[in-house]
């Protein structure tokens, strides 16, 4: 399994808690469209670095470098 896939099952077996059973470093974000709500989840340690640009309209970008997405960035 690649990456994507395995927090794609952790997410339907654990929820919430997925990131709990992950070790190493990581960050993702996931829209739950039922719930209508966004899970965002990085390594307890920061290893893995999360930017969040914050622009308009409810709208948002997340990447794992330092390179803007859109707007401002910073890091979570």
């Amino acid at each position: 399994m690649v990456g994507v896939e395995v927090v794609a099952k952790a997410w339907h077996r654990w929820g919430v808690e997925c990131d709990d059973h992950f070790f190493g470093m990581f960050a993702f974000a996931i829209w739950d469209t039922v719930e209508r709500s966004l899970f965002v989840a990085r390594d307890p340690f920061g290893i893995k670095p999360l930017y969040m640009a914050e622009v308009p309209a409810a709208q948002g970008g997340f990447a794992s470098a330092a390179v803007p997405v859109s707007g401002t960035t910073r890091p979570t």
